[in-house]
């Protein structure tokens, strides 16, 4: 369904990353991770690399975000 109309794909893409987004708590890495990622994928790179920069700043899981970090850095 979301194939056939890119209207509706845009609006869900943009309502879960709303929703998420809303819920998120700068301690919680993960969905920090997730939404940066998503951001990013998404076209909106510098809300994504805040989101991922966030982590690192905050010394959480560096290992990983650091690691998102460098290959967004990489395609941006």
């Amino acid at each position: 369904m979301l194939r056939e109309d890119p209207y509706k794909l845009e609006a869900a893409k943009y309502r879960v990353r709303e929703v998420v987004r809303n819920n998120l708590q700068d301690m919680d890495w993960s969905n920090n991770l997730f939404v940066g990622v998503a951001y990013f994928v998404f076209g909106e790179k510098d809300e994504g690399i805040n989101c991922v920069e966030a982590n690192v700043m905050f010394e959480f899981e560096r290992e990983i975000s650091g690691a998102v970090l460098a290959q967004i850095d990489e395609l941006f």
